[in-house]
């Protein structure tokens, strides 16, 4: 599993402000510890589910494409009983992002790292076809 983002990530998209809010459970003015590193390993689990299935991991370096992902993801995991519209958005937009990856609609911009897949396709070659629209217009 790898953290596609980091609390910096969060707070530079965001801002320090509400990673403190949503990260301050019991409402002391200090972040509980582990939430956003759970809300970040989620991230990163959906992710790699997605991501695994074309390209081999770990990453060799994590595009932005990712990193915009991962805290979308995070956002919206962290918003749990009410996100507002706009994270609910970007997570929609995100997760559709992960399925136009996983069905190769969508290529990441990974020096070095190709697609996984792109070796094991199929091609396959067969005699010339007998039976014709034109070969059987006559019957």
């Amino acid at each position: 599993m790898t953290d596609y983002c980091t609390q910096a990530d969060m707070e530079k998209r965001f801002s320090a402000e509400e990673i403190l809010e949503l990260t301050d459970r019991d409402a002391d003015g200090t972040a509980d510890d582990g939430v956003l590193d759970v809300a970040i390993a989620d991230a990163g689990d959906t992710i790699d589910s997605y991501i695994s299935k074309r390209y081999d991991l770990p990453l060799a370096e994590i595009p932005q494409r990712l990193v915009k992902i991962a805290c979308d993801l995070v956002r919206y995991e962290l918003h749990k009983e009410d996100p507002p519209e706009r994270v609910v958005a970007a997570h929609k937009e995100a997760m559709a992002t992960l399925r136009d990856i996983a069905a190769g609609k969508a290529l990441l911009d990974v020096a070095g790292s190709e697609p996984a897949g792109a070796e094991n396709e199929i091609l396959f070659d067969g005699p010339v076809r007998t039976f014709t629209s034109d070969a059987l217009k006559d019957f």
